[in-house]
């Protein structure tokens, strides 16, 4: 992965959050591994459970 500042909108993160939600993670924990923010998690977990995954 990348270093850069804002990493959240890279497509290897937000896959990395999909397959923490999968591992039935929290949102707590994936902002803390991850470094981004809570509300990034939100985000991406709401697209996640609409696409019926």
């Amino acid at each position: 992965m990348q270093h850069c500042k804002y990493c959240s909108y890279l497509l290897e993160v937000k896959q990395l959050i999909t397959d923490i939600a999968v591992n039935m993670s929290g949102i707590r924990d994936t902002t803390r591994v991850l470094k981004i923010s809570r509300n990034t998690v939100n985000k991406n977990s709401k697209n996640f459970h609409s696409d019926g995954r």
